[in-house]
């Protein structure tokens, strides 16, 4: 049970730091996502890469352009609003749970 749970949490893991370098402008619009290289620098496989890539491409964050591979996608001002307004309640709600987690419990 332990491997599927890790498997699992690989690609979840690896989405949000493809994420946070598309978000942060690590990776700039147009650029290519070279997998071999980024695999390589993250220290996993293709195959749980190529399921983060999925993820993000579902999310609009990156497109796949046949036979040529994945490249951050151009957003617009809206949508990059939009994502840096979900980053922030997600940040929010994160901290709150982790305020609530920290209270005693009444037992």
């Amino acid at each position: 049970m332990t491997t599927v749970a890790t498997h699992r949490a690989l690609p979840d893991m690896i989405y949000e730091e493809v994420r946070a370098r598309i978000v942060s402008g690590r990776l700039e619009p147009g650029q290519p996502v070279r997998q071999d290289h980024l695999a390589a620098e993250l220290g996993v496989s293709k195959i749980p890469l190529r399921e983060a890539l999925a993820r993000l491409e579902s999310d609009g964050l990156v497109v796949l352009n046949p036979r040529r591979g994945f490249e951050v996608r151009w957003l617009s001002a809206e949508e990059a609003e939009e994502i840096f307004d979900l980053d922030r309640k997600s940040t929010r709600l994160n901290s709150s749970h982790t305020d609530i987690s920290r209270m005693p419990s009444s037992a």
